[in-house]
């Protein structure tokens, strides 16, 4: 073996005892939630419950809860003769499943504010 193919080795060795050392060594799956993420899941799977759009007692999956910056306080669902501060709002997309059909939620990042979207 060269020595330059040693120095290849080491520096791998290297970047990938790095990468264990600060990243912990451990690999969270993007789609898993936080607490804050399944209380905000949770909250839209109890409003979509009590909306109507489904049959009762259907079960109601969180597909999905992802970090989004909404360009707005309305959290980009504008309604007419609604004012909403042009500030970019940290928050959440919520996409659940329920009787074969996806339904898109928006919230906050504190889910004080959760918006049906479609």
């Amino acid at each position: 073996m060269s020595k330059e193919t040693l120095w290849i080795i080491l520096g791998i060795i290297i970047v990938l005892f790095l990468g264990f050392v600060f990243f912990g060594g451990e690999a969270q799956a993007p789609s898993s939630l936080n607490e804050d993420m399944e209380i905000i899941g949770d909250a839209a799977k109890k409003d979509l419950a009590a909306s109507g759009f489904i049959k009762r007692d259907v079960e109601i999956k969180i597909k999905r809860v992802s970090p989004k910056e909404w360009p707005d306080a309305c959290l980009g669902v504008n309604e007419p003769n609604k004012f909403c501060a042009e500030v970019i709002t940290p928050g959440y997309e919520i996409v659940l499943e329920a009787e074969e059909k996806e339904f898109i939620y928006r919230s906050d990042e504190n889910g004080d504010i959760l918006i049906f979207y479609k």
